[in-house]
């Protein structure tokens, strides 16, 4: 998941279902529930300067599992399979295949 102020940008692996949540409560819980319609077992997102606090505390209490991973490591990650390119779905497909590696 790609984390900003306004926005959580979530991608599936491996079907690839996508999806853009507001960055706050009520929104959030509707990403928990999404999530959990698509099978998801850990939400995986950078750290984002504290913007990932409110989603990280209430999908853990909506009982979804989450992990923060580094966004540099992330980046080369997303470089070294030739996306160099950077946009919010993009950098959420990035996670997504990092966490799954």
């Amino acid at each position: 998941m790609d984390v900003s102020k306004e926005w959580l940008d979530a991608h599936v692996e491996p079907n690839g279902a996508a999806g853009r949540f507001r960055n706050d409560a009520a929104r959030i819980t509707d990403l928990a529930a999404w999530c959990q319609g698509h099978g998801v077992e850990l939400a995986v997102m950078e750290a984002s300067g504290g913007y990932e606090r409110l989603a990280l505390l209430l999908l853990w209490d909506l009982s979804l599992p989450c992990a923060l991973v580094n966004a540099r490591s992330v980046r080369r990650f997303a470089e070294a399979m030739g996306f160099l390119e950077k946009t919010d779905g993009i950098d959420a497909a990035m996670i997504a295949g990092y966490a799954q590696a």
